[in-house]
């Protein structure tokens, strides 16, 4: 009874398809790829890696933060009705 989406009969409401944005996906990382060499004039001496720090010896972790973890709209489409049960 407190819940306004809910509170009487012939309310509709919910979804059938969400698109999340940004700030309610879950926090991840993107690694970015970077060239373990540093001598771009000779030739491609160096590979191409992911791993965190593995150029410079840092802690670096050369990667790209994203997402927010906030919550979003899970309902599926529905209306609202009243029914009753028989209990004897």
């Amino acid at each position: 009874p407190n819940d306004t989406d809910f509170n009487a009969s012939n309310k509709s409401g919910g979804s059938k398809t969400v698109t999340l944005t940004l700030e309610q996906i879950p926090s991840h990382k993107h690694p970015i790829p970077y060239r373990t060499d540093t001598n771009i004039t000779g030739g491609s001496t160096g590979q191409w890696t992911t791993d965190p720090g593995t150029s410079s010896g840092s802690s670096d972790s050369k990667a790209i933060a994203v997402g927010g973890g906030k919550a979003h709209n899970n309902l599926q489409p529905y209306i609202t009705c009243y029914m009753w049960r028989r209990t004897s």
